[in-house]
This record gives C-alpha cells, sequence and structure tokens, in this order.
C-alpha cells in the first residue's frame, strides 16, 4: 500500500479536490494530512472525516508557534477528541532553527507542550527538526516518557549516526521526501542503511519538496511513487517491496483502519 505520511492539504497547500480525485486512481492509496497551526489542523481535520483515505494530524509547526499569543493546546485536544477527525498523530511540531532570529525558548516550550499533549491522547509525534538535532535530541532524552506511543523525524535530513543513537534510545521512524532524489543528496545512501526497514516511511511534504523528475514544479501525493523508488534503489529493492514496508510501517504507526 503506498502511502503519503505528511502532505499538507486545502488552502494555499495542494487543492484538496486534487488529491481526492488522486486518490481515486490510487495515486496514493492514503494519506496523511499534515498541519502547522490551528487553522490547517481544523482544516485537515475536516478533510479526513470528508474522505475515507485521508487520516490527519494536527499541531503547531516550530515557526508558528512563535507566531501564538495563546495556548492552543486546547483547540488541539477538542480537534483529536472529535473522531470523526480521524486524528492519528501530533504534528508537524518541533524546532527550527534555521532562521535568523529564531526564538528557541518559545519553539522548545511549544514542542514540549504538545509532546505532552500527544501522550496524553496516546498519540505518535511528527517532529519537524531542522538545525537543531542536539537540541531536539535533548528534549527527547529529558520527556521520554512523552514517546512510549512511537514518533516521526519528517523529512529527515539528520546524520546516519544521529539515526542510529534515535533508534537505539526511542521508538521513532523516520520519514523521506522528495530530497533524496536530488543529485545533491549524496548522504542518503549511508542514511537509510543506518536504519531498520521496520522504522523507514515515505512522504511527499507537499507542496514542497517536489521530487526528480518534477522538481520545480508544486508538489503533490501521488509524487510519494518517486520518493519510494529511490528508497528501493538505494536499499536494492524491488519497489513493489518497499511500498509494502513503507506503507505496513505507516499502518503500524498511526494504527491506520480502513
Amino acid at each position: 500500500m503506498l502511502i503519503d505520511t505528511h502532505a499538507h492539504l486545502g488552502g494555499t497547500d495542494v487543492d484538496e479536490r486534487l488529491a481526492v480525485e488522486m486518490l481515486g486512481l490510487g495515486m496514493p492509496d492514503v494519506i496523511v494530512a499534515a498541519s502547522y497551526d490551528v487553522e490547517s489542523s481544523l482544516r485537515s481535520a475536516r478533510i479526513a472525516g470528508e474522505n475515507a483515505k485521508i487520516f490527519s494530524m494536527v499541531g503547531v509547526h516550530p515557526n508558528d508557534s512563535q507566531k501564538l499569543t495563546c495556548s492552543p493546546v486546547e483547540q488541539l485536544r477538542a480537534i483529536a477528541a472529535d473522531k470523526k477527525n480521524k486524528v492519528v498523530a501530533i504534528g508537524e511540531i518541533g524546532l527550527d532553527y534555521h532562521y535568523d532570529g529564531t526564538q528557541k525558548e518559545v519553539q522548545r516550550k511549544w514542542m514540549t507542550e504538545q509532546m505532552r499533549l500527544a501522550a496524553e491522547l496516546s498519540l505518535p509525534v511528527s517532529f519537524h527538526i531542522r538545525d537543531a538535532y542536539e537540541d531536539a535530541l535533548k528534549i527527547f532524552e529529558e520527556n521520554a516518557d512523552l514517546l512510549k506511543n512511537g514518533a516521526i523525524l519528517h523529512c529527515y535530513s539528520g546524520s546516519a549516526e544521529y539515526a542510529r543513537q534515535v533508534s537505539e534510545k526511542f521508538d521513532f521512524y523516520f520519514s523521506f521526501s522528495g530530497v533524496i532524489t536530488f543529485k545533491s543528496a549524496k548522504k542518503y545512501p549511508d542514511v537509510l542503511r543506518a536504519i531498520p526497514q521496520d522504522r523507514l516511511l515515505a512522504e511527499t511534504d507537499s507542496p514542497y519538496m517536489t521530487p526528480e523528475p518534477h522538481r520545480g514544479e508544486s508538489n503533490v501525493p501521488a509524487n510519494v511513487k518517486y520518493v519510494v523508488r529511490k528508497m528501493a534503489e538505494i536499499l536494492s529493492m524491488d519497489e513493489q517491496r518497499m511500498t509494502d514496508i513503507t506503507g505496513e510501517n505507516a499502518r503500524r504507526l498511526f494504527k491506520l483502519e480502513f
């Protein structure tokens, strides 16, 4: 089963009608709609509630957490508590130190608060970590009790050694995007080989991170097949086998039911 474990749908992101049409053609079979603030969480939940093969995450992205004027936790809890919204994870949350003027303490605070919410709701967490892997590891270690339902390092861009370290300590999955198809993506063979196959996931991060051969275009969930194909190539594996592995991993982590 071909599953895109992280795509942004509706609003200014991927046209939800296009995504539903693609699902009808099995491109892919299932989409997990990710969120970055309360508004997008409501949108992802609505889309999931209206479509049998779309599930949702709710959460506030680290860059958006810096804009908060009040806690989003109650709103996120209410969205996740409504069964029709098919919320299968809290995300994307985390740390992003890429930009000048980053409010690191604010990001760390809301990352931890949302991890607490995930633990309360017995949900896995999807982490966005950028230029902040060591600080993230410290938070993981200090709050290991909040990660008992599993977690994802979404659009993983860290090292092979970091992946090994995290795999040994926590129940983490590693999701890869179209970046692995880029000619400049030299490190990914080592990274993929360092991760247990039962912890591999594929995503598009649509409408971003468009893989070859469509780089330069707006990304869509159907393009997850190119990510899976590249993962299979790197690991010298049949593409269908990789599709089955990443699909089963997603079903297990998110407890997907159709």
